[in-house]
């Protein structure tokens, strides 16, 4: 793959021996009540697939619905259902971030992907430069 994805893996092989670090006692250690404003959350559902067939008896997986109240500034859910759709979801703070700057992150977002999926043999730099759409 990319350069850009073999950068993020060797970063988060790098930072997995602090993950069960907990984040109150981080917070405690640095005196604050707060760290960052944005929170970048990846899940992978399309491998309960199996569960959510009719043969099974379970629809359960088809039918979630949910919602979710953060205390941050910004929220980004990235990930695959069970149908392996890709989905991006944006939970923001209206009163700190605008709409229209969610339309640009959505922007590039949907821009970053499109140009990791076309190229397989792209480098970073070819997604640290794009063009809003």
């Amino acid at each position: 793959m990319s350069e850009l994805i073999q950068m993020t893996f060797e970063n988060e092989k790098d930072s997995l021996s602090h993950r069960n670090y907990p984040l109150p006692a981080l917070l405690k250690d640095l005196e604050t009540d707060r760290i960052f404003d944005t929170i970048f959350n990846y899940t992978n559902f399309k491998k309960y697939k199996d569960l959510s067939t009719p043969e099974n008896g379970m629809k359960l997986l088809n039918d979630i619905k949910w919602f979710e109240h953060t205390d941050f500034d910004l929220l980004v859910n990235v990930g695959y259902d069970v149908e392996n759709v890709l989905t991006i979801t944006f939970n923001a703070n209206g009163k700190k971030i605008s709409k229209d700057t969610l339309e640009r992150y959505k922007s590039i977002y949907a821009n970053v992907f499109e140009r990791m999926s076309a190229n397989e043999d792209s480098t970073i730099d070819n997604f640290l430069t794009y063009e809003v759409i």
